[in-house]
């Protein structure tokens, strides 16, 4: 018996059940996308479009700030705001904090629009570089540094005193011994060989040395227990430059400052002059970046001070004092400076493994010790963060993740690993900022024209997604419970994964976002064969809402798309098996443009290989 031969079936079947994101490069495994917008890997390994963008706040004004913090009843979402919002007829700038506003009008500039860092700092949140501070819990406002300026012809004056500000009794000003002390006299001392102050002690028949002299600053004007504190690093300009410079209040009242020093008398006096006028200051040092890292605020600068001396330091609060830059009596709570050899501009910084860790494009610089005795810096000479992208560094998953130069890098603490290769090497992007939580990071980025990009990272599994360029952020804010909010000049959207609402009463949230829009377009398919193909078939399994939808298109060797079907939801998992009229051709790429809460489980393609000699679409 003779049966017919049958010709063997050219048909082959390949079959996608995950999807991977995006990789912007030419050639890509199977489940990626050469291009997309608006998808999310929330559902990996399916196929499906990111959340809606939940408008939080719309902002008369311009956001300059803004951070995720806590109150007193949980977590509470701040930012800072110029504009009118608050006052219609001028400008002003104001602190939100949950439902409470601060108003810094008098302590920033409201035409100032310049983007400041927002850092928390116990009750506080500090507000860098400006210099100001708001008390999360009272409605506490202030300066870090602070100047009093004695007006033109007031008088400051000079008493030797002692730790409480009682001036010394009975003084004898001289350069040798009186004589016929009483008990308790004093001598002050000017010869260079023996200066200080004694007191006479009957008991002993001798003069002792008073091992801490001190000086009580008379200076009128303001009440300055509302302006510094016991503790506080002050400088001066008078005459008597002993004290000018660091000296440390021991004590104070409305009209005077104790500071610790020694003169050549017993009382002395300046004269404030309108061209030169005397002044009392606490300052603190102009810093690039700053961070909050073991109960002090480490900040960085390179370039030139104040005073117009080019430096290139890491500086350090005195502990648990976010006021004081300049306290240095010997102790584990003094403040704390570093001049680096390392050249280049300091370009971020963040607290990260405990330690603070400086970055410059080429360098790494982490402090590690506990106390300024024990301080010691590490230098690696390895990829920075970016110039410009000081935003983009974000801890997830125990990982510091940040804009480098050249890349989106991942560091543990020894080196940093490249993980953008997937956003193609055709782009160099500018201006990153960024935020994490929940295994994402989010990161929006400019390129050379100034168009915005934003990139969501997916940790746990690898992928990258894009997402729309309507947006650009400014700000990013996240807890680790998975809220993420996403600040532009004028409005903040809560894009994470858990309720973003939560900071916006019912009766005020604005309008956002009905669906969302999303595409998808695949590399070139049908590389792995050197044969031409034909494309005869498409399977899709997948889940499509009610009014949502999925268009289909395919082209063929790089030419215009050509649409194959447009699949409508009917709210289940169902399989769509789409005939294709079959055109010769070597590769052929697929785009899939739709809207709604869709999800793909698979897709499987049916073709036909068909000879290795070129052609042109023939049947």
């Amino acid at each position: 018996m003779f049966l017919p031969r049958l010709e063997d079936d050219q048909n082959t079947r390949e079959l996608i059940s995950a999807f991977y994101g995006y990789n912007h490069n030419y050639r890509i495994r199977s489940g990626e996308f050469y291009d997309m917008e608006n998808l999310s890997s929330d559902n990996f390994p399916l196929f499906s479009p990111r959340g809606i963008r939940t408008k939080v706040k719309e902002s008369a004004g311009t956001i300059r700030g803004l951070l995720l913090t806590s109150g007193e009843t949980g977590a509470d979402l701040a930012w800072l705001e110029n504009g009118r919002e608050t006052d219609p007829e001028r400008d002003t700038v104001i602190m939100h904090i949950g439902s409470r506003d601060y108003d810094l009008t008098d302590l920033m500039d409201p035409e100032d629009n310049s983007e400041q860092q927002l850092l928390r700092f116990g009750a506080y949140i500090l507000i860098f570089p400006a210099g100001v501070y708001v008390n999360v819990f009272t409605t506490e406002t202030g300066t870090m540094g602070d100047t009093v300026t004695v007006a033109a012809g007031e008088e400051i004056t000079y008493t030797l005193c002692d730790s409480e500000g009682s001036p010394y009794q009975n003084v004898s000003v001289r350069t040798t011994p009186p004589a016929n002390p009483s008990d308790g006299d004093y001598w002050l001392c000017t010869d260079a060989s023996q200066k200080g102050l004694y007191m006479w002690q009957a008991t002993l028949s001798m003069w002792q040395p008073v091992p801490t002299t001190y000086i009580k600053v008379h200076i009128p004007g303001p009440d300055l227990t509302q302006r510094f504190a016991v503790g506080d690093s002050i400088n001066l300009n008078g005459h008597l430059s002993d004290i000018n410079d660091g000296s440390i209040i021991q004590a104070i009242g409305e009209d005077y400052v104790v500071v610790i020093g020694l003169m050549n008398r017993v009382t002395d006096s300046d004269v404030s002059d309108a061209s030169a006028p005397l002044t009392i200051s606490r300052k603190i040092p102009q810093m690039d970046y700053v961070c909050v890292s073991k109960n002090r605020v480490w900040g960085c600068y390179y370039g030139r001070n104040a005073d117009r001396e080019m430096v290139n330091e890491i500086y350090a609060s005195k502990l648990g004092d976010f006021k004081n830059w300049y306290s240095y009596e010997g102790l584990s709570t003094d403040s704390y400076a570093l001049s680096l050899g390392e050249d280049g501009f300091f370009t971020g910084c963040i607290s990260y493994q405990g330690y603070p860790t400086f970055f410059k494009e080429n360098h790494i610089l982490r402090i590690f010790g506990s106390s300024p005795a024990e301080y010691q810096l590490s230098s690696l000479n390895a990829r920075g963060v970016q110039r410009g992208s000081y935003r983009s560094l974000a801890v997830l998953n125990e990982m510091l993740i940040y804009k480098s130069a050249t890349d989106i890098c991942v560091f543990d603490g020894s080196t940093p690993t490249s993980i953008s290769e997937a956003l193609g090497r055709d782009t160099v992007y500018y201006d990153g900022v960024a935020g994490a939580t929940l295994n994402k990071y989010y990161i929006s980025v400019v390129n050379a024209l100034d168009h915005p990009f934003n990139f969501v990272y997916d940790m746990a599994h690898g992928i990258w997604e894009k997402e729309d360029s309507n947006i650009r952020v400014e700000h990013f804010s996240a807890s680790e419970n998975g809220q993420v909010y996403a600040a532009t000049d004028t409005d903040i959207y809560g894009i994470g994964s858990k309720d973003n609402w939560i900071f916006s009463p019912t009766e005020e949230r604005p309008e956002s976002e009905k669906y969302v829009p999303w595409f998808a377009e695949t590399g070139d398919l049908g590389l792995d064969s050197p044969v031409y193909k034909k494309l005869k078939r498409l399977t899709i399994r997948a889940f499509v809402p009610h009014k949502s939808e999925i268009q289909i298109y395919v082209s063929y060797e790089d030419r215009p798309y050509d649409e194959l079907v447009v699949l409508r939801g009917n709210a289940t998992i169902t399989t769509q098996s789409i005939p294709i009229k079959a055109f010769r051709a070597d590769h052929f790429k697929l785009r899939f443009v739709g809207h709604g809460d869709v999800r793909i489980y698979s897709i499987a393609m049916t073709y036909e290989e068909n000879g290795e000699e070129n052609g042109e679409y023939r049947i």
